[in-house]
């Protein structure tokens, strides 16, 4: 099968070759007089996971870590779990067993791994004081080129 790309200038080319040996390797002749070009693509199948780590306390309701703290802390589990990751912080609108409505800073953490994300999640709890994390996974085709 033969297909069509573009590369940065504009020059359609034809890949010629690829394997499938867990990565592709590319051999690109351009269809004019350029020198072939030569690309590895590495498809690998993982995971990109979303936590919603709220910052209230599970005992006193209300925050007891500073948010910057907060992010210190969720930066260090990030790098140790999974060598890094994304943080974002949030407002989380939600009504609690008694009725009262609560708007909860709450960090959004999120990583694309293979990795086993329950240790990560035991940390989290344990070190926010948290019942528990929402949890995103969602199924995804990472390409690194």
């Amino acid at each position: 099968m033969i297909w069509e790309i573009s590369d940065s200038s504009s020059r359609w080319c034809s890949i010629t070759h690829y394997n499938s040996s867990g990565s592709i390797s590319i051999r690109v002749t351009p269809q004019k007089k350029y020198t072939p070009y030569f690309y590895t693509l590495i498809f690998v199948n993982m995971n990109n996971y979303i936590f919603s780590i709220g910052l209230n306390d599970k005992n006193t309701k209300r925050q007891e870590i500073n948010t910057i703290d907060c992010y210190k802390l969720a930066t260090n589990l990030l790098i140790e779990h999974f060598g890094g990751g994304t943080i974002n912080e949030w407002k989380w609108v939600y009504t609690h067993e008694n009725w009262d409505i609560v708007i909860e800073n709450t960090l959004i953490c999120s990583v694309c791994t293979d990795k086993d994300v329950t240790p990560f999640i035991e940390d989290a709890k344990r070190i926010f004081n948290q019942e528990s994390i929402l949890k995103q996974k969602i199924i995804s085709e990472v390409t690194f080129c």
